[in-house]
């Protein structure tokens, strides 16, 4: 088991997810589901600061003009930090479904995910565009968490946490989110499942186990070629972040130990963990944003 290099937060999330670095403001942002936050967090020293949102929210990415695009239960927003102002509502969201993960594209869409809350094949893709049209790119799924580009954006990953496997779908139409057959990229077996994601430079894979205390590194063939133990039960999602993109951030959970309550338990959990693994991710395209992944 490795501990982190470094700590972000206050270490008391009941749901920490989806963790993004935003390259024009230098900080680290992400969410507590379960409280309905969105954290900020600069490095070093510097104190998190948290905007509460009217309902839970399951991500918070950047955007190309300042704001962030926000995901809450079944409707998409901007979040300029004083005002919320709807998007568009995702088709079959709030209705046995809530939207959940989701990754911005070359072209500055958004691409959400939903899962069953009955664990059932309900799940979507969806491409969000910025003006708010949506289209569907996948239904059938059961639970739609971590997402990447791979190939310079000509494949798609597409984690099903309820099936416990992780899909690559060749990219036909981005802007029209037409995807091709997939091919297997990794399949799961306990204990944990996939959770989070993110891709390296080197389109390596980083993939949170959860509820399996650890985090694996797939090379661009599809080999497990590095695991890394944390000491948290419940990772939930990576991200590449730092100046240099030098800092794997990993997600944690709280609400999932049997006393969420008692910090004897695993002191770490519900904290954002950093790791310098001597790799650097790429930097993530923003919500708005043409043919540019920085401002």
């Amino acid at each position: 088991m490795r501990e982190p290099d470094e700590v972000a937060g206050p270490g008391d999330d009941a749901l920490g997810e989806g963790p993004a670095w935003d390259p024009a403001t230098h900080s680290l942002s992400w969410v507590d589901i379960r409280r309905r936050r969105v954290h900020s967090w600069a490095g070093g020293p510097a104190e998190v600061t948290t905007r509460t949102l009217p309902r839970e929210v399951s991500l918070a990415l950047p955007a190309a003009d300042g704001a962030r695009v926000v995901t809450q239960v079944d409707t998409v927003c901007r979040d300029d930090g004083e005002r919320l102002r709807p998007l568009t509502t995702v088709a079959g969201a709030d209705d046995g479904t809530r939207l959940n993960d989701g990754v911005c594209d070359a072209f500055g869409g958004l691409w959400v995910g939903s899962y069953s809350t009955l664990g059932r094949a309900d799940a979507t893709l969806t491409r969000i565009a910025p003006d708010g049209s949506q289209v569907r790119a996948l239904d059938g799924l059961v639970a739609v968490n971590g997402l990447g580009w791979l190939d310079a954006g000509a494949t798609m990953l597409v984690t099903d946490t309820g099936r416990s496997r992780i899909d690559a779908y060749p990219v036909l139409d981005l802007a029209g989110a037409r995807l091709g057959c997939p091919l297997t990229f990794a399949t799961f077996e306990g204990p944990g499942r996939p959770d989070g994601l993110a891709v390296d430079a080197a389109d390596g894979v980083w993939v949170a186990i959860w509820g399996g205390g650890r985090i694996h590194r797939y090379a661009a063939d599809r080999r497990l070629d590095y695991v890394l133990q944390v000491p948290v039960s419940f990772p939930t999602s990576v991200a590449f972040g730092g100046v240099d993109l030098g800092v794997l951030y990993v997600t944690t959970s709280r609400c999932h130990l049997p006393d969420p309550a008692d910090r004897n338990l695993e002191p770490l959990a519900g904290s954002v963990l950093g790791y310098r693994l001597g790799v650097a991710g790429r930097a993530a395209y923003l919500f708005g944003a043409v043919g540019s992944s920085s401002r």
